[in-house]
């Protein structure tokens, strides 16, 4: 696992993405969309699995899902699970928030 450093502190992380917003990070190999909702922060893949819109554009709503642009489907930021079982679960990236900052771990390509 490759620990990919987001933001340099928490205090920058909250501002940068206050609660109920929604940031895409990019990296080489991977398009990642950070979530921050009342209960923390979630990384998933940015596309969605069912017609690869972009996840970052899409919303959030208070049962910690973030909902596609495209065609409204539901994904559970803790789980990555569809809400309705109809595509594939998103993938989901652990994110740890310590002193130092805010990081999201991924897989080495």
């Amino acid at each position: 696992m490759k620990k990919l450093k987001v933001f340099d502190s928490p205090e920058k992380a909250h501002s940068t993405i206050p609660v109920n917003t929604l940031k895409k990070v990019r990296t080489k190999n991977f398009a990642i969309c950070l979530a921050h909702t009342k209960s923390g922060f979630f990384a998933t893949e940015d596309a969605c699995p069912h017609m690869f819109a972009s996840l970052s554009d899409g919303r959030l709503n208070f049962q910690d899902e973030i909902i596609c642009p495209l065609h409204s489907y539901r994904y559970h930021l803790p789980t990555g699970q569809e809400c309705k079982n109809r595509t594939r679960d998103v993938r989901k990236f652990l994110v740890e928030i310590n002193r130092n900052g805010l990081f999201i771990f991924l897989p080495e390509m």
